[in-house]
C-alpha cells in the first residue's frame, strides 16, 4: 500500500485496484479488431455512398466534404463509446474511415466524368 494508497496486489478487491486510465490501459485483441472493422466499414459504406447516391450532388465534391464526412460519422458513433468494447480510438478511426472514403468516392465520381467528356463526341 505504499503507492499512493492504492493496493496492486494479485489479491486485493477489483474497487480496491487502480482505475483504468488511457496511460496504463492496452487494447485488447477484439477491441483492435472492432476498430479496424470499423474503420474499413466506415471507408467502404462512405465510398459507395458518394460514388452511387451523392454522384450529382456539387457539395460532395467540395474541398471540404471528407471533412465534414469524417466530424460527422466520429459525433454520430461517440454515444457507443459508452459500450465496453468501442472505444474513443474506435470512433475516431470510424470517423477517418468514413473522410477517406468519401474522398475516395468523389475522386471516382471526377474520374468517371473525365471518362465519360473523352467518350463523347
Amino acid at each position: 500500500m505504499g503507492d499512493g494508497g492504492v493496493n496492486l496486489s494479485p489479491r486485493c478487491s477489483v474497487l480496491e485496484r487502480e482505475p483504468r486510465f488511457l496511460l496504463h490501459w492496452s487494447p485488447t485483441m477484439p477491441e483492435i479488431f472492432l476498430t479496424l472493422a470499423a474503420g474499413l466499414a466506415g471507408y467502404l459504406v462512405a465510398r459507395r455512398l458518394v460514388s452511387r447516391r451523392l454522384r450529382f450532388v456539387d457539395a460532395v465534391q467540395s474541398r471540404f466534404a471528407p471533412l465534414v464526412a469524417a466530424l460527422t460519422a466520429t459525433i454520430m458513433v461517440w454515444p457507443l463509446t459508452l459500450l465496453p468494447l468501442v472505444t474513443i480510438t474506435t470512433a475516431m478511426i470510424f470517423g477517418v474511415g468514413t473522410g477517406l472514403g468519401t474522398a475516395s468516392g468523389a475522386r471516382l465520381v471526377r474520374r468517371a466524368d473525365v471518362e465519360l467528356r473523352r467518350l463523347a463526341p
